[in-house]
């Protein structure tokens, strides 16, 4: 699996540890290109790597333990943002140097440099997404054109604090939570097109703040446009939506639709979805079908994360998805 260029053939998730170099840089060539390469920081003392890998749409989520471990890297177009656990971790990419540890800000390798990162001991995830993946994103989000100009305005650190960089670090764990659970399950598929329009989305606006800022030149993408993609929502609500995909083929900005959609019926496109996917989940459990579980209603209308799909059903019907299926069973 690599990050940019991975094939259908290649895992969506792996787990794996080492404790010499050499077997660390050969596992890494499972989740990276062949230019990564480990070695220790302190030659003679110990040497550990445990990481797992997941591959989410055009995007590589990691998360690796680490102790007197360094890690060179040639990320071609690639843009990486490394978020701490725990530890300090250096990272050299081209001419700059920068460090980040929890509570300092994300590193940012740049695509197109060499990049080493050195930790003496730590816990940290990284996201990893071609460039050309997330100008696609931009344009599609914001229907401009993503210049060159504009890619070079990207941040060399981002941070942590900032409302973006927190939901980027809860959706990563999250998504490596689930991925792994859901892979176990083989559906890990099913994940992977769950959280990368969200992963991205984050990421890119990271990257380049002008992208989350509002632009006050959107107009109104008219009332059949918003009726459609409702009808559209309603119909398809248990498949994965991508609303940058679903704004793309009705002709407008995501942007555009976002804001139109939520004049016209005072709530979001993504909360539409999750409202109707609650209605499904409803349904099945009510029809008390013996022959499906909770979690296999909540796959089947769409969710992916049991425990966000057991929370909203609460908040919307003020009892938990086994008391519905308990009740229509009496």
């Amino acid at each position: 699996m690599t990050a940019a260029k991975a094939t259908d053939a290649s895992p969506k998730f792996v787990t794996f540890s080492a404790r010499d170099a050499d077997t660390a840089s050969h596992r890494l060539h499972l989740v990276y290109d062949n230019s990564a390469k480990v070695a220790p920081v302190t030659l003679g003392e110990g040497f550990a790597m445990r990481m797992s890998a997941a591959r989410i749409g055009l995007l590589t989520l990691t998360r690796t333990e680490m102790r007197n471990w360094s890690m060179m890297r040639e990320t071609q177009d690639n843009v990486i943002v490394i978020i701490p656990e725990s530890g300090q971790l250096t990272l050299h990419s081209g001419v700059r140097t920068g460090s980040t540890a929890p509570n300092m800000p994300f590193a940012v390798g740049r695509p197109f440099d060499s990049h080493r990162f050195t930790v003496d001991r730590g816990v940290g995830m990284a996201l990893t997404a071609p460039v050309d993946g997330l100008t696609s994103r931009i344009e599609r989000a914001t229907g401009r054109p993503c210049s060159a100009q504009t890619l070079s305005r990207m941040v060399d650190q981002i941070d942590a604090a900032s409302p973006i960089a927190q939901a980027l670090a809860r959706s990563a764990r999250t998504a490596m939570a689930e991925m792994g659970g859901l892979h176990r399950l083989g559906l890990g598929a099913f994940a992977s097109s769950g959280y990368e329009e969200l992963l991205v989305n984050l990421m890119a606006a990271a990257l380049l703040p002008e992208f989350a800022q509002p632009d006050a030149s959107i107009i109104d993408c008219g009332t059949a446009t918003v009726r459609r993609a409702r009808e559209f929502i309603r119909e398809h609500a248990a498949e994965t939506i991508e609303i940058s995909a679903l704004a793309a083929d009705l002709g407008v900005s995501m942007r555009a639709l976002q804001q139109s959609f939520q004049r016209a019926y005072g709530f979001s496109p993504r909360d539409f979805i999750i409202e109707c996917r609650l209605d499904l989940a409803r349904h099945a459990l009510q029809a008390h079908d013996q022959t499906q579980t909770i979690a296999e209603i909540a796959f089947a209308s769409g969710f992916c994360d049991l425990s966000h799909f057991g929370a909203k059903y609460r908040d919307k019907y003020g009892e938990t998805p086994s008391t519905t299926l308990r009740n229509a069973s009496m």
